[in-house]
């Protein structure tokens, strides 16, 4: 975002936790105002987690602090000031009695559907709920969030109905689309080694994303011409569920400089998530020319509105349904040739990091007339 609106000349500041020196390659030093000690106080609280030397709800804590020193280092003049979704209300608070317009990017559908959703998802598989599905604090720090913002910003028609459904104003809601930096994803050749299928996910392992229907859906499609690649870093759930199959292959986390390699080699890519805003990974796959395969709550479908293609779209925790999309690809070769060469033609059209840069502005300059 910090990039598409420095093309634009609309860029005055970026607060950000990341590091001034991975940041400067993108942006200008003076754009950029570095809080990196939360970020080395983030990763150190997550290894002492992962080996169970404390036992603290890591974001929120870590949130709180974030939010706390970024309202200070705030101006009061900026036209319009964009702040993500749980680490913003001490910074709206301060900006409360401006003329500053409060934008709440949220990147996930509404705390409390997804709230609701993933309890429901737990008990279905019979797992206990983790702490961060009953942070109440939490829950309550964003509810006052959404009301302290003049506009919440979502990435996708199906989180803004989650909003709609819980109460918000439709008009406090806007929608844009995300877009990416298209040069590391780059189509090229079919780099298989071997004639099988395969099916690629891509993301993190947790039970958010859905990844135990995906298993389903190749347990049901029982074919040994399909191969399923994993890339992501292997959860302890994953780790819980994964047959002991040579068709399914780990290959834990990836660099994202790397990652076309493996949508050029793959048929096609599915996300089975139970929830999400909007899937990065779908648009990185569109722009190697790998067709999708998502769920209604991936966002996924926004990509097709106004296209000929209808996208591959299916219901949550629906493995039958993902079997056959999967297999209907694999029965139609020279309509997945030709479906892979207009979803490539639809993200250089919409999904280029220029193309969102676009959405913004424009949206954000109607904000500004009103």
């Amino acid at each position: 975002m910090a990039k598409a609106l420095h093309k634009a000349n609309h860029l005055n500041k970026i607060i950000t936790s990341y590091p001034k020196f991975l940041v400067k390659p993108k942006l200008p030093s003076k754009n950029i105002k570095s809080l990196f000690f939360y970020e080395i106080l983030s990763r150190l609280l997550r290894f002492l987690q992962k080996f169970k030397i404390i036992k603290i709800d890591i974001n929120p804590f870590v949130s709180n602090l974030y939010s706390k020193s970024v309202a200070k280092k705030i101006d009061m003049d900026n036209d319009i000031v964009v702040s993500w979704s749980s680490k913003s209300l001490e910074i709206f608070e301060k900006l409360k009695k401006t003329k500053t317009i409060k934008i709440l990017e949220r990147g996930s559908s509404h705390a409390l559907f997804q709230q609701e959703i993933l309890k429901e998802e737990y008990k279905l598989l019979g797992l206990k709920e983790p702490k961060f599905l009953n942070n109440t604090a939490l829950i309550a720090k964003q509810l006052k969030e959404y009301d302290l913002a003049d506009y919440i910003s979502v990435p996708s028609s199906f989180v803004k109905k989650t909003f709609t459904d819980n109460g918000i104003d439709k008009e406090k809601i806007i929608v844009i689309n995300y877009g990416i930096d298209e040069n590391q994803f780059i189509r090229a050749n079919k780099t298989k080694k071997n004639d099988k299928f395969i099916v690629l996910y891509v993301g993190s392992t947790e039970v958010r994303k859905g990844i135990h229907y995906l298993l389903d859906a190749i347990k049901i499609l029982n074919n040994e011409n399909i191969e399923l690649h994993i890339v992501g870093e292997i959860s302890d759930f994953l780790k819980s569920i994964i047959p002991d199959k040579k068709n399914i292959k780990l290959f834990g986390h990836i660099n994202q400089n790397q990652l076309y390699k493996f949508y050029n080699n793959a048929d096609c890519l599915v996300q089975p998530a139970i929830e999400e805003g909007q899937s990065i990974v779908q648009i990185q796959s569109l722009f190697c020319g790998t067709p999708i395969i998502f769920t209604k709550n991936t966002g996924g479908i926004d990509f097709f509105y106004d296209e000929n293609i209808k996208g591959d779209e299916v219901d949550i925790r629906s493995p039958k349904q993902i079997s056959e999309k999967i297999n209907h690809f694999i029965l139609n070769p020279e309509n997945l040739k030709k479906y892979s060469n207009e979803i490539t033609i639809i993200a250089k059209k919409k999904l280029t990091i220029e193309a969102y840069g676009a959405r913004l502005v424009k949206k954000y300059n109607e904000i500004l007339t009103k």
